[in-house]
């Protein structure tokens, strides 16, 4: 799946949260894009995706299940 499939498009950046958002990063698309499984580790990370219209969230648990809200 890639944001574009789920008609997210046209964003320069994209928020993480790590951890009840806690603690929450920006990275360039194009860095997510190429860096994904550096970000994100299967079986510890829960991450949460959006942009800073937060009209969206992309949650990827650590088992790899997605969620869409929009």
């Amino acid at each position: 799946i890639t944001l574009h499939d789920i008609g997210i498009n046209h964003l320069s950046e994209v928020l993480f949260n790590w951890y009840q958002f806690k603690r929450i990063d920006a990275f360039g698309i194009n860095d997510l894009d190429k860096y994904f499984h550096d970000i994100w580790f299967p079986s510890s990370d829960d991450i949460d995706l959006f942009d800073r219209t937060l009209n969206w969230i992309l949650s990827i648990r650590h088992d790899g299940c997605i969620t869409f809200c929009n």
